[in-house]
């Protein structure tokens, strides 16, 4: 330490003071710079879409749960620092439990989800939403379906997997 004598309440009002706050760290993926441009491409060549055309995109996306003691790490920032990397925490993948898929469009809301358990098949097996978007689709013809193009949708297999039912997949 520094050899100061203070107490924990003199060192919070000196960062309250300076702008500082404490707050639980935010959690994302690692966003490496090529998936910065490409993101910032997409945003780009939409940047004029309009309130119809965002309402034909079939969205979908998955999260994961995972059991057990959920820990929290705590770091100190000034306000506007939240997506500051020194101020984010990486997630990783999970080695157990439980995904939940979901798909919304503008124009109809929420869709079918699907729920399963990590060990049944993992995300990259396209083959388990496949029915359920293309259910989707028949049903709402104009919408056209979007992927976040996250690693596992990206894959030549996962891609080949939607072409082979026909659906073809925005990015």
């Amino acid at each position: 330490m520094l050899g100061l004598d203070c107490e924990e309440y003199a060192i919070r009002t000196a960062f309250k003071k300076e702008g500082h706050r404490r707050r639980i760290a935010a959690k994302k993926c690692t966003l490496f710079e090529e998936n910065r441009r490409k993101r910032l491409e997409w945003a780009q060549e939409h940047v004029n879409w309009t309130d119809e055309q965002w309402d034909e995109v079939l969205w979908s996306d998955e999260t994961w749960a995972q059991p057990g003691r959920h820990t929290r790490i705590w770091v100190t920032s000034k306000i506007g620092e939240r997506e500051d990397p020194d101020c984010v925490v990486s997630r990783h993948q999970r080695k157990i439990g439980w995904m939940f898929w979901g798909s919304i469009s503008g124009k109809y809301g929420r869709h079918r989800g699907l729920f399963w358990e990590k060990n049944w098949e993992t995300i990259n097996d396209s083959r388990i939403i496949i029915p359920i978007v293309d259910e989707i689709l028949k049903q709402y013809p104009e919408l056209h379906f979007q992927q976040d193009n996250a690693k596992g949708h990206a894959y030549a297999f996962t891609k080949s997997v939607f072409k082979a039912a026909g659906i073809r997949v925005n990015v």
